[in-house]
């Protein structure tokens, strides 16, 4: 089920055709907008790989806790 989601996704991505000056430029654009947010996003894992590394045990359960209780609650509200 999930498959069909990506496969979808994926499907809107490669079916993009662009063709004129301006649509190209705005494909440059985005790609370095996508660029930039990967950036950031490696970025912000690694200073929360290295965040969580230097927990106490006592704070590590506790953040296992509401990541947990966050699930159960983010499963209750989905249909």
């Amino acid at each position: 089920m999930g498959l069909q989601v990506l496969y979808g996704l994926w499907s809107a991505i490669t079916s993009f055709r662009v063709t004129g000056v301006a649509s190209w430029l705005a494909l440059a654009g985005i790609t370095i907008i996508a660029v930039v947010a990967a950036g950031y996003g490696i970025y912000g894992l690694i200073k929360l790989g290295k965040w969580v590394a230097s927990m106490r045990v006592k704070e590590f359960s506790i953040l296992l806790l509401a990541i947990g209780a966050a699930l159960v609650g983010v499963a209750v509200a989905l249909p």
